[in-house]
């Protein structure tokens, strides 16, 4: 139950939030789920919302 949990927030929840939200969620987890591995969601999560935005291409050149 806690990997599915951890997996819908990872591959659904993860790409619609701001990172930095990242490190609340996982403090959450970490107190009800024993055997939670911090790092790991946290990596996996970032790479899911890294994976989820758009690519920008800036345009930064000064024209003269």
């Amino acid at each position: 139950m806690e990997n599915q949990i951890e997996e819908i927030l990872i591959k659904r929840v993860a790409p619609m939030l701001w990172p930095t939200h990242f490190n609340a969620i996982a403090d959450e987890l970490e107190k009800d789920i024993p055997n939670f591995n911090r790092d790991k969601f946290l990596t996996r999560a970032i790479k899911a919302w890294e994976d989820a935005q758009p690519e920008i291409d800036f345009n930064d050149e000064i024209p003269y």
